[in-house]
């Protein structure tokens, strides 16, 4: 799998300040009113695409609440560098490839130690990519478990899985004010940064929902906003088997699509191999009989541009795609193996003895 680089930095010089004074420093942030309008954005002209100007009318809210965004975009720096992956797509929703034979698999709310090493181990057992949103207070502190959910962190940087911001403690982003989204965002990026190694560029909204304000801080911040186009309600408690038929059900009658899913709830990680297992079966049915399959896939796959247009998948990735379906290919005809009929060698026929006239048959007692 392919780890990526994101260039976007969120720094704002409290990286020393003491932790409890964190939110309050956040929160005054966007209290400053308009010190920083013109120079926002540091950002090289021939590296990156041009981002949104903060013009006040572009603002829900007028000048007023332009104003409070100002001063929380003043504490963001485009740093120099490459593009990252996905980096100009607008938003990712699953519909994109409805019917194209792609899916792909993505899991919010972790990590969590006790569930998103077993998710792991199953994907890597699929050679199947996948994305995880993550909520830092997860791991935002020294106890026991806050650092074996910053393993488990790691674990799915090291695997190669794309990482993407879902706010610091799943914060309901469709009312929120400026300074809450700002605050939201900007300290799970800042948890996130030190394990990634850069800024993750990709954001999921808690619930799916953003209120304009936050959607035009994002949009600013350079987000790219991933939803999803199937949903088993896996955050309510539910059988394995239940959540593997609602998944699979949706991705066949769709032909593909984006799965949320939860990484915390031990239900999904004990459904997650049943579903795979489950769509490689089909899969190996569908190439029996000459047809593509639904094939795992990065979002990459799903992302388009502002004007709707599909973005094209960077080499990297489609190579990881084609090790994906090669892999595939091979389970299928070790199933096919597996399900003929074991070959027995064919016995000679032996004729029965015919008794001799000199050797009566022996009779039977």
């Amino acid at each position: 799998m392919v780890v990526s680089s994101w260039p976007v930095r969120l720094r704002s010089g409290r990286e020393n300040a003491p932790g409890v004074a964190v939110i309050a420093i956040d929160l005054a942030l966007a209290v400053v009113a308009t010190m920083a309008l013109a120079a926002a954005w540091v950002r090289p002209a021939s590296a990156l695409p041009a981002l949104p100007t903060l013009a006040p009318a572009a603002w829900p809210g007028g000048p007023k609440v332009a104003s409070q965004a100002a001063a929380a975009l003043a504490t963001g720096v485009v740093s120099q560098g490459a593009p990252p992956r996905l980096f100009g797509a607008v938003v990712v929703n699953g519909h994109e490839r409805t019917g194209q034979g792609h899916v792909a698999f993505t899991f919010d709310d972790g990590p969590s130690a006790g569930t998103t090493p077993r998710i792991l181990a199953t994907l890597a057992q699929h050679e199947g990519p996948a994305a995880f949103f993550v909520c830092d207070y997860q791991i935002d502190g020294d106890s026991a478990g806050k650092r074996a959910n910053a393993r488990a962190l790691d674990a799915v940087i090291a695997a190669g899985h794309l990482v993407g911001n879902h706010t610091y403690k799943h914060t309901h982003l469709g009312t929120a004010s400026v300074p809450l989204a700002w605050n939201a965002v900007a300290r799970n990026e800042r948890l996130i940064e030190p394990h990634l190694g850069g800024a993750t560029h990709l954001f999921r909204p808690p619930y799916g929902l953003l209120s304009p304000l936050a959607d035009r801080l994002l949009a600013d911040l350079g987000y790219t906003i991933v939803r999803w186009s199937i949903d088993p309600d896996d955050y309510r408690p539910r059988s394995p088997t239940e959540v593997r038929d609602r998944v699979l059900r949706d991705i066949f009658s769709r032909g593909g699509g984006v799965v949320l899913l939860h990484d915390t709830k031990p239900w999904t990680a004990k459904a997650l191999p049943m579903i795979l297992s489950g769509l490689e079966r089909e899969n190996c049915r569908r190439i029996a009989r000459g047809e593509e399959p639904i094939l795992p896939v990065s979002l990459d796959y799903f992302a388009t541009d502002a004007a709707g247009a599909a973005m094209p998948v960077p080499p990297e990735v489609e190579a990881q795609t084609q090790r994906t379906r090669a892999a595939l290919d091979r389970r299928c005809e070790a199933r096919r193996s597996s399900d003929r009929p074991a070959h027995r060698p064919r016995q000679p026929t032996i004729s029965p003895a015919i008794p001799s006239e000199s050797q009566p048959a022996t009779r039977p007692d």
